[in-house]
C-alpha cells in the first residue's frame, strides 16, 4: 500500500475519480486543494436535523452553528472510487482547532461511488460559520497491492447510480440526530420551568409559613406569661403564709413567757411588773 501524492490527486481529478474540485489558477498553490499527500474536499450543503420548532428539515448552503448544534455536511465533490483505490478522511486542523467535531469521516472503500456525508458539532464557545466551498475533510488516497474480489459498488448497487444525482441525507437517518448535540434549548426550558414552580411553591409555603410561625409566637408568649403569672400569684401567696407563720410564733413565745399575759394587743400598753 502506497499514499498518493499531488499530481497524482490531480490526475485522479483529471480522469473522473474525483468531481466537482475547484482548481485554482496556481495549481499546486497554498490554495490548492491538491496537497502534497492529501486532498481537500468542502462544503456543498447543509441539512438541518428538524426540531419542536422547525418541523421540516431545512438544506442550504450556508449556516450559522451555534455552540452545540449539529448538522449533516455533504461535500462538494463527489468521488467514483476504482477497485485499486481507497482513502481515509479527516477533518483539516483548522476545523478542529475552532472546535468543530466530526463525527464519521472513517474510511472510504474501493468501489464507492457518491458523496461523502458528516455530521458536525460545534463544541467551541462561539457560533461558526459555515459556508459552501470551505474546507470541511481532507481525504489521503491510497492503492491497494491486490485489488479486493468485492469493491462497494458490486455490494451495494443500488449506490451505483449515486454519482448522476443530487443526492440527501436519509430523512430517517437525519431524523435521529438531535439538531441540538447538548440539548441546550430543551434543557434550558426545562430549567426555567422547574425554577418558575420552586419559587412558586416557595411563595405559596412562606404565605402557610407566616400565619403558623406568627400563631406558634403567639401561643409560646401566653405560656410564658401564664407560667410567670402563676409564678407570681404562688410567690405572694408562699410570702403571706410566712407572714401569718411569724405572727403566731410571737404571739405564743410571749404566752409562754413568766408573766406573761397573752397575746398582746395593739392597742393596749405593756404590763408594768
Amino acid at each position: 500500500m502506497s499514499f498518493l501524492v499531488d499530481h497524482e490527486l490531480k490526475a485522479l481529478y483529471e480522469a473522473g475519480v474525483v468531481t466537482g474540485i475547484n482548481v485554482p489558477a496556481v495549481t499546486f498553490g497554498k490554495d490548492s486543494p491538491f496537497q502534497a499527500a492529501s486532498l481537500d474536499l468542502t462544503i456543498g450543503t447543509i441539512s438541518v436535523p428538524a426540531s419542536e420548532d422547525v418541523l421540516k428539515r431545512l438544506r442550504l448552503t450556508d449556516y450559522c452553528l451555534l455552540q452545540g448544534g449539529t448538522v449533516v455536511v455533504e461535500t462538494a465533490e463527489k468521488l467514483k472510487m476504482p477497485s485499486y483505490l481507497g482513502a481515509f478522511g479527516f477533518p483539516p486542523a483548522k476545523v478542529s482547532r475552532n472546535g468543530l467535531l466530526m463525527t464519521n469521516p472513517g474510511h472510504i472503500d474501493p468501489g464507492y461511488t457518491g458523496v461523502l456525508t458528516f455530521t458536525l458539532v460545534n463544541l467551541g464557545r462561539e457560533p461558526l460559520a459555515l459556508v459552501k466551498g470551505d474546507p470541511i475533510c481532507t481525504l489521503l488516497f491510497y492503492r491497494l497491492a491486490t485489488e479486493p474480489s468485492f469493491d462497494y459498488t458490486k455490494r451495494h448497487p443500488e449506490h451505483a447510480a449515486l454519482d448522476q444525482q443530487d443526492p440527501a441525507p436519509d430523512p430517517a437517518a437525519l431524523d435521529r440526530v438531535s439538531r441540538d448535540f447538548l440539548d441546550v434549548d430543551r434543557r434550558a426550558k426545562q430549567v426555567a420551568s422547574d425554577t418558575a414552580k420552586a419559587a412558586e411553591l416557595s411563595i405559596k409555603n412562606k404565605g402557610l409559613l407566616v400565619p403558623l410561625a406568627v400563631a406558634v409566637i403567639a401561643g409560646g408568649l401566653a405560656a410564658v406569661n401564664s407560667w410567670c403569672s402563676n409564678g407570681y400569684d404562688t410567690r405572694i401567696t408562699r410570702l403571706e403564709d410566712r407572714t401569718d407563720f411569724e405572727r403566731r410564733l410571737g404571739d405564743i413565745e410571749r404566752q409562754i413567757q413568766p408573766g406573761g399575759l397573752g397575746p398582746r394587743s395593739a392597742t393596749s400598753p405593756n404590763p408594768t411588773p
